[in-house]
């Protein structure tokens, strides 16, 4: 059913830019003039700095539990990783833009200090393994006219304390998809709404879309907002210099191996709400480098059980209680990144 919902999702994508040579027709462009630059290859590396971590025995936690039992404890010393995105242009003309996406993300940690009277839990696989997510998908951005248009995301990745040696399951692959109507007021702004079924509160979650682009006529200043997932400020020295304000919503659910027994899946579900100041520069043609501090809030690094790998939708008012109630420091983080951009 999932491959026949991918291969719907595709074909739909596709039939949205046919056009018949005989009629010409005029159409809204998919970004305003001043926007940030568009990421076609990117390359980061992420760290924070040293905060605790504290995991509850496995059980049964309505949300809000106060008073949790803590059966795990250590200090990240150190975690971090490596962050690559790459975006392919499929299709890029005037009836509309196709493109699939590709990224890949992962987090190592070194921990110290440990408290567990599981030498085989939760602690160890992430001070062993780490976490890391492998993600495809397709955008697509189809004008209906000079004003308004649609557009959206489909993407499925795979999450968890794997190794390339020792790959994860596709059963396991999860699904996150995004469909917006927008408007375009004129060349400097831009807004939509539509909705969203999304990892980035770490379950899968139902969440509304918002969109709103715009760029100052007079001034440096601009506004780039697509949410859950990004809202930030822009103020640009030059065109090729700009200073961001702002935050991201960033989560995935991760599948632990080791805690995964008698058919159950045993998934990390975990969120990320990242304040930050992001400083772009332009180095050479279309090459820019990035630089960013922020704080890194922790949503939810709760877990869940799903018999068999199934999955469900928690949404921001569900009382489904969780397996394993855990709790993360909020610690410093600092990204740098390079990219090769186009506008």
């Amino acid at each position: 059913m999932k491959v026949l919902t991918i291969i719907s999702l595709l074909c739909l994508g596709a039939s949205l830019f046919a056009q018949t040579d005989t009629i010409q027709r005029r159409f809204c462009k998919q970004r305003i003039e001043g926007l940030s630059p568009q990421r076609i290859v990117s390359l980061g590396y992420d760290v924070y700095l040293p905060y605790t971590m504290e995991f509850s025995p496995l059980g049964a936690y309505p949300p809000g539990s106060k008073n949790v039992p803590v059966a795990e404890r250590s200090d990240a010393q150190y975690s971090g990783g490596i962050r690559a995105a790459l975006l392919i242009p499929v299709y890029n003309k005037a009836p509309g833009t196709f493109a699939i996406n590709l990224q890949y993300r992962n987090t190592d940690y070194n921990l110290e200090n440990i408290e567990t009277p599981d030498p085989h839990g939760l602690t160890a696989a992430l001070d062993e393994n780490g976490l890391q997510v492998l993600g495809a998908g397709f955008t697509f951005f189809k004008p209906l006219n000079l004003k308004h248009y649609i557009q959206g995301q489909y993407i499925t990745e795979l999450g968890g304390d794997y190794h390339w040696a020792n790959p994860q399951s596709l059963q396991y692959l999860r699904h996150a998809v995004a469909v917006m109507w927008g408007n375009h007021v004129h060349k400097k702004m831009q807004w939509g709404l539509g909705l969203s079924s999304t990892y980035r509160g770490g379950a899968a979650s139902i969440f509304p879309v918002v969109q709103f682009n715009w760029t100052s006529a007079n001034t440096p200043w601009g506004v780039e907002i697509l949410l859950p997932a990004k809202a930030q400020v822009r103020y640009s020295f030059t065109p090729n210099h700009m200073l961001f304000a702002g935050f991201e919503l960033e989560g995935a659910s991760m599948r632990i191996g080791r805690l995964s027994t008698d058919g159950n899946s045993f998934e990390i579900r975990r969120s990320e709400l990242r304040p930050r100041f992001e400083y772009m520069q332009k180095v050479w043609k279309d090459v820019w480098l990035s630089a960013a501090a922020g704080l890194r809030m922790n949503w939810s690094f709760h877990g869940d059980v799903l018999p068999d790998g199934k999955d469900f939708h928690r949404n921001l008012f569900s009382d489904k209680p969780f397996a394993m109630y855990n709790d993360l420091g909020n610690p410093i983080f600092f990204q740098v990144g390079i990219h090769y951009v186009a506008f």
